[in-house]
């Protein structure tokens, strides 16, 4: 019987405990609170963040794009408008018949805009409405 209580092996179970409950699950607790109130963010709902800023939400997150990010700054696949041409890259500008894409390693690529395919001149078209009002 004192072999077993003072076995080293058995004074890392109640060390287990302790960090659980101290450590674990109040973080898991916290994670919860903030993912509860990150689902009820509605358009309109002033924040606060840790650094102390405070704004207003504009966008709230969806289901489909949980950051709400689909402004262009997220990587996408484009396509030429053969199907035979494919690069992701992020949408940057349009001017004067030329798309601007940035690629995932930073690089810079100009695309013509009739070279694109049906799906990518859409989402130009909705980045870029300004410029597309006019016709």
């Amino acid at each position: 019987m004192q072999d077993l209580l003072t076995n080293p092996l058995l004074v890392f179970i109640p060390l287990g405990l302790i960090f659980y409950f101290l450590v674990l699950r109040p973080q898991q607790q916290q994670q919860k609170e903030h993912r509860t109130a990150i689902d009820n963010l509605r358009r309109g709902d002033t924040v606060v963040t840790a650094g102390g800023l405070v704004g207003r939400v504009a966008k709230a997150p969806t289901k489909d794009d949980p950051f709400g990010r689909n402004d262009g700054k997220t990587l996408r696949m484009w396509t030429d408008a053969s199907g035979k041409y494919r690069i992701e890259a992020r949408f940057v500008s349009f001017t004067d018949g030329t798309v601007r894409l940035q690629k995932a390693n930073g690089r810079y690529v100009r695309v013509q805009y009739d070279l694109l395919s049906t799906a990518d001149r859409g989402y130009v078209r909705r980045q870029d409405a300004t410029l597309f009002a006019a016709e």
